[in-house]
């Protein structure tokens, strides 16, 4: 591939990603009332996030040995206790990807 080409398709690529993050502004700027799906979405969207998450942290865990679990667990109660001081769902997700990656990198 050209480097003209990478370069198209990093232009074009990121234009569409900045179009589809502005859309539900663009949508729903006035101030009407939004529909209940959209509310129970809105309400239950973070918690899934985490649990998809979470579950798929878990689904390699092997409990032959200690090195084999607890950097998931530690991981899972990091981002279950930043969540519930900060509630916050971005910071909680990443927070607890930090850590965990740390943990990963960082020990044998």
């Amino acid at each position: 591939m050209s480097t003209t080409y990478i370069i198209v398709a990093i232009v074009i690529s990121t234009f569409i990603t900045l179009f589809t993050r502005a859309l539900p502004f663009i949508f729903f700027r006035s101030k009407r009332k939004v529909g209940p799906a959209l509310t129970f979405i809105a309400k239950t969207l973070p918690i899934a996030v985490i649990t998809i998450l979470i579950v798929y942290s878990i689904s390699h865990i092997t409990f032959i040995s200690i090195n084999g679990w607890v950097k998931e667990v530690a991981g899972i109660i990091f981002v279950v206790a930043l969540h519930l001081i900060k509630r916050n769902t971005l910071l909680s997700v990443l927070g607890g990807t930090l850590f965990y990656m740390l943990l990963i990198q960082l020990t044998l």
